[in-house]
């Protein structure tokens, strides 16, 4: 157990130890020089390591001696710096391919699906059909034996396997027994660069798109069910990297990242298609005694009482080859090799259904690696605002932190903040990784830093948060804030009352994978997202509980136990399905008193389709239903929402029907019944009546109670007042993660079990209650309870206590301090002088730290120019192509630059046949040769001075180049390779000023010294991305300062992060809001400097969006009189 001093030491200090490891994109020329150079800015951030992920644009050619000559580097540069090398086990991704050598040496590996369709015969005596894709699994003829309008709700009859017909990729059938239906079960290679898929489309569900087009870098994927496949996969790809740096395994090399392996479907709107291999129906008949091969119908229609097996047991075996065959032998290598597995799976992301479709039961693979982890996109399309209005996406993150608790995995891993865009900010990493972190997810891989965005690099998975992005010189403030986020919440023990039924074998028995998801497995998916976001909403923390986990909970004192995890509470959301142990454990748990809140639809079968009959008496004594009434209802989607309490187990049983969760919203409903049954751990009471996202987690840690609560809210600056009652006794104190301040609560009141806090928490404010020791006995006579002020130094004399305080912003002239004496509350009233507020002038002094840009995105092209000279053999240069001039124009207003350079993202190229052909440069007709490696924007673009060529008036960059290719287009296979070329970048000390004329839309200008307070974008500087200064001298007096407390208050006018200077003295940086800086002991009573250094995003300089930057609103001084009270 870590002793108290270091407990706090570490806190306020943290090493790298919990530090993020961003993916690394290892994607351009990887200079030796310039890769140790990158390693060491990770190091001063304050990183752990990072992920080294050989990505698009990447030069050495992947598990050459040139890759691995770089890979070396690194790692001797993460010798040098203490710093984690992680192993990425694929060239771009998805995993498993070994770049393209699996499939090359080995093309039987190869991923297929079984693509399922059917046709209506409509009493056609013949059937003959046009060629099909693929080869016949089986081909079955059916008829109705009940017809429905959805295919899935239909029962079949009079199966007959009329595959024999099948010929040459046709069939032909003579109908004479007159079948309704054709079933065609065909495996098929999945093969395409940008194969696109309908995504299952759900009902009800927001900000999901209904296709998507995935990635397969080499056109083909590699089956991981299959063993062999797998072996090659390890041998060509890890044992390589053993071969070479085996000796740094387990300590330099800690872990392997394995990245979106899965089952990958192509699915066509209106029919079905599931994983397939060419080894599962061998594998299926060892695993369950008969032949899959004869029941495939079941996968889409009712064929009677083997329908719900057949169903269960082909999605169990999926799961189970890839579990046993991908994840689990991955996983051994690395044991026995001294590494630690992590990464993620392919789409488990919210929806459940989506899950099943691409891992199966991702529970099952989670339990296998050291590290497992999600993959939290935040990207507008696919989720919304994360924390604030998204229901969804917290689904696959919680089942990740459960399988945690319940096996003991100590660290759990997010790949985050993928697709943000450009305008990506501190703010919203914050609000993920707190929010995250809540949950549970304890290792953050950034998504990504970019060795270089030159180039098309730039336009993948933007952005990049590396030294490209103006964040990037703060970035040590976020790897500060998150180092002490994992010193308090990694090797605790969680505490979660309630337990959560995991309803994926529903999922298995009664959904069928097709393009419009059914009504009936949509609404359970629906309703198992819903209740996991209101919990997480309304502070009734949860873990998610698997089938398989349930069973193996041991009962005690009324709890189920499992590893660390106990829960008081069973909650069973909708559900249709479960595993013939599950009602014997169910119905075990409640005869030995434990409590069971059962959501609108019990489950009634088992996976062998038998009823529940143990489970169906038992409700129906207990609540006088019967599940067959639940599913009649929720399948009508009643509109009643009602709770009934056990008539024989009050107090222990509950059950709410409510039709369909989601469209009936009782959400005040289940948390009355939650807090009915269970004694809640934790609650705010938002005091102001306004309600926030506000959430928290509960862990104990070297004997510590620790609970962590946030703020995902930003657009209510004032934040919420709140009271935070915890079941929790002994003396709070809060714990800082922005600056390591440690202090202990003045004001909280016990009741019974529970300790009440009161809090005014800021937008996107975090911190840690930390209760430690007993409640002294003296407080207990006397106690600070409450205040509307706040409390600088307090200290107890006596039977008083003698506290320094000044008034918040939203307390009147009028404060107050609440005790309890006895018993009885006393309220305590003071009087303050007024504050006084100095509101710094519009106009600031300023310094560009990075230089300024115009982007010259206008080009005229001109073909066919003449030449200078008379050139002999004029018809043969005619026949081998044409001279191509592009040439683009940018005006100059005044002369006088320090600093004046043109930026290319490289050096344009036209490659014809795989060979570079000359390209030349100029400005204003001089040959630019002299480019250097850039220190604007990218190491890996290229930059000249320009300065002394360029003129007042009409200037020009013109590049030309000779088009060998058109005359060979099309006849002699000579590969083209496109050309696309970036705008050119002038940067330089200038501003820009609006020009009619310019055909860039500016011109350029002298620097100017002085800036007025709003948008820089609107001030000379649309397109720059970087750092401003802005500078002022304000007179101050004794009274401002003397006894009050001061600070600096920017309110929400900073876009994005600024630093604070008081007379040359950095005093704080701000990375997010509150943008409020506590100046107090740095003010002097005569003329003081204040500086404010801005960054903000590189959206305009990317994108020329011209994103609200700088200083856009009011900074002011404000000065608050301390006074000294005894109470």
């Amino acid at each position: 157990m870590t002793s108290q001093k270091d407990f706090q030491e570490n806190f306020q200090n943290p090493s790298n130890r919990y530090g993020v490891a961003p993916f690394w994109f290892l994607n351009g020329e990887l200079d030796y020089e310039e890769l140790a150079w990158q390693v060491k800015e990770m190091k001063e951030k304050g990183l752990y390591g990072y992920v080294m992920h050989p990505r698009y644009g990447r030069k050495p050619e992947y598990l050459s001696e040139d890759w691995f000559s770089r890979i070396e580097r690194i790692v001797k540069e993460s010798v040098r710096h203490g710093m984690s090398a992680i192993i990425y086990d694929e060239d771009d991704w998805p995993s498993g391919m070994s770049g393209t050598k699996v499939l090359d040496d080995h093309p039987e590996y190869v991923h297929r699906q079984l693509e399922i369709t059917w046709i209506e015969c409509d009493g056609l005596s013949k059937v003959e059909t046009d060629e099909i894709a693929g080869e016949p699994v089986a081909i079955f003829a059916a008829k109705y034996a009940r017809k429905d309008a959805e295919l899935s709700k239909c029962r079949l009859k009079d199966l007959s396997d009329i595959t024999m017909y099948f010929k040459d990729g046709k069939l032909s059938y003579n109908n004479e027994k007159g079948h309704d239906l054709i079933f065609f079960f065909m495996n098929q290679i999945v093969k395409g660069y940008n194969p696109e898929t309908v995504y299952p489309i759900k009902k009800g569900w927001r900000a999901q798109p209904n296709t998507w087009s995935w990635y397969f870098p080499y056109e083909y994927y590699v089956d991981l069910m299959d063993t062999n496949a797998v072996d090659y996969f390890i041998k060509t790809t890890h044992e390589e990297y053993k071969k070479r740096f085996g000796k740094y395994f387990g300590n330099v090399i800690t872990q392997l990242y394995t990245d979106e392996p899965g089952f990958y479907t192509v699915m066509r709107d209106g029919f079905s298609v599931v994983p397939w291999s060419n080894i599962l129906q061998r594998e299926f008949v060892k695993e369950f005694g008969y032949k899959l091969q004869q029941y495939l119908p079941a996968l889409v229609c009712d064929i009677g009482g083997k329908t719900t097996q057949v169903r269960h047991d082909f999605w169990f075996l999926l799961t189970k080859l890839f579990e046993e065959n991908y994840v689990e032998r991955v996983h051994s290598w690395c044991k026995r090799n001294k590494l630690q597995l992590t990464g993620h799976f392919r789409l488990c992301y919210p929806q459940l259904i989506w899950q099943r479709n691409y891992a199966g039961n991702v529970i099952n693979l989670f339990k296998h690696m050291d590290l497992p982890g999600v993959d939290r996109l935040d990207t507008p399309g696919m989720c919304e605002r994360l924390a604030t209005h998204d229901t969804a996406w917290q689904i696959e993150d919680k089942i990740l932190s459960s399988v945690g608790h319940q096996y003991g995995i100590v660290r759990r891993m997010s790949e985050s903040f993928a697709l943000g865009g450009w305008g990506y900010r501190f703010a919203d990493m914050k609000r993920i990784t707190d929010w995250q972190y809540m949950m549970g997810i304890n290792f953050i891989v950034p998504h990504a830093f970019f060795y270089s965005i030159s180039g098309q690099r730039k336009r993948e998975c933007p952005p990049t948060q590396f030294y490209q992005n103006p964040m990037w010189e703060n970035y040590k403030s976020y790897s500060n804030y998150i180092c002490r986020l994992g010193e308090m919440m990694i090797d605790g023990i969680n505490v979660a009352d309630c337990a959560l039924l995991y309803p994926m074998t529903s999922l298995w028995t009664d959904d069928v994978p097709k393009g419009l998801v059914d009504d009936l497995p949509n609404n359970i998916d629906r309703d198992f997202g819903f209740v996991t976001d209101m919990m997480l909403r309304r502070n009734l923390d949860y873990d998610v509980l698997g089938e398989e986990e349930f069973n193996k909970c041991k009962i005690a004192e009324k709890k189920l136990k499992i590893s660390d995890a106990c829960y008081s509470l069973l909650i069973v959301p909708p559900m249709t399905t479960v595993l013939e142990g599950t009602e014997r454990k169910l119905i075990e748990f409640i005869e030995k008193g434990g409590k069971v809140l059962f959501l609108s639809l019990i489950p009634y079968k088992d996976t062998n389709g038998k009823a529940l009959e143990r489970l169906g008496k038992l409700i129906k004594d207990e609540f006088s239903v019967v599940p067959q009434q639940l599913l009649e209802a929720y399948e009508r989607n009643d509109q009643i929402v009602n709770r009934k309490d056990a008539q024989r187990r009050t107090g222990q049983l509950a059950l709410l029907s409510a039709g369909v969760l989601k469209d009936k919203n009782p959400v005040d409903l289940i948390e009355r019944t939650v807090e009915d049954l269970i004694d809640r751990d934790f609650k705010v009471t938002f005091k102001d009546g306004k309600r926030g996202n506000i959430y928290y987690n509960h862990h104990v840690k070297d004997g510590k109670h620790i609970y962590f609560i946030h703020n995902s809210d930003e657009d209510d600056y004032k934040g919420y007042n709140l009271d935070i009652t915890l079941r929790c006794m002994g003396e709070p104190y809060f714990y800082d993660p922005e600056n390591g301040k440690i202090e202990k609560a003045c004001f909280y009141r016990t009741v019974g079990n529970k300790t009440i806090v009161p809090y005014k928490i800021k937008p996107l404010k975090a911190l840690f209650i930390v209760f430690e020791g007993a409640d002294e006995k003296e407080r207990q006579k006397k106690a600070l309870i409450e205040s509307n002020l706040s409390v600088l130094r307090y200290s107890k004399k006596d039977s008083h206590y003698e506290l320094d305080v000044y008034k918040d912003d939203e307390t009147d002239e009028r404060g107050f301090i609440k005790t309890l004496v006895n018993g009885d509350i006393e309220e305590h009233r003071f009087t303050f002088k007024d504050d006084f507020e100095l509101l710094l002038q519009k106009k600031w002094s300023k310094k560009l730290i990075t230089e300024n840009v115009l982007i010259i995105d206008h080009w005229r092209m001109i073909q066919d120019e003449p030449p200078e000279v008379d050139l002999p053999a004029e018809a043969w240069n005619t026949v081998f192509g044409t001279r191509q001039k592009y040439s683009g124009e940018f005006i100059i207003k005044e002369a006088g630059f320090t600093t004046l350079k043109a930026v290319f993202d490289n050096i344009p190229q036209i490659i014809y046949d795989r060979t570079a052909k000359p390209v030349t440069i100029s400005c204003n007709g001089k040959l630019l040769e002299k480019f250097e490696r850039s220190t604007f924007l990218d190491h890996d673009m290229r930059e000249v001075d320009i300065k002394d060529i360029v003129k007042v008036g009409k200037n020009y960059i013109e590049i030309e180049f000779n088009d060998y290719n058109q005359a060979f287009e099309g006849k002699t296979g000579i590969e083209p390779v496109s050309m696309m070329w970036d705008s050119v970048r002038i940067a330089g000390d200038f501003t820009l000023v609006e020009d009619p004329d310019a055909e860039n839309s500016y011109a350029i200008v002298k620097e100017r010294e002085e800036i007025e307070t709003g948008s820089w974008a609107e001030h000379g500087y649309p397109y720059f991305s970087g750092c401003m200064e802005y500078t002022q001298n304000v007179e101050i007096d004794e009274d401002f300062i003397k006894d009050r407390k001061c600070v600096l208050d920017a309110g929400d006018s900073i876009r994005e992060y600024v630093e604070v200077f008081i007379n040359g003295t950095h005093i704080d940086t701000r990375i997010w809001l509150p943008f409020r800086v506590d100046v107090t002991g740095f003010l002097k009573a005569e003329k003081n400097e204040i500086t404010l250094r801005v960054r903000n995003t590189p959206k305009n300089i990317m994108t020329k969006w011209k994103q609200q930057s700088g200083i856009i609103g009011d900074v002011a001084l404000i000065s608050k009189e301390i006074r000294r009270v005894l109470v």
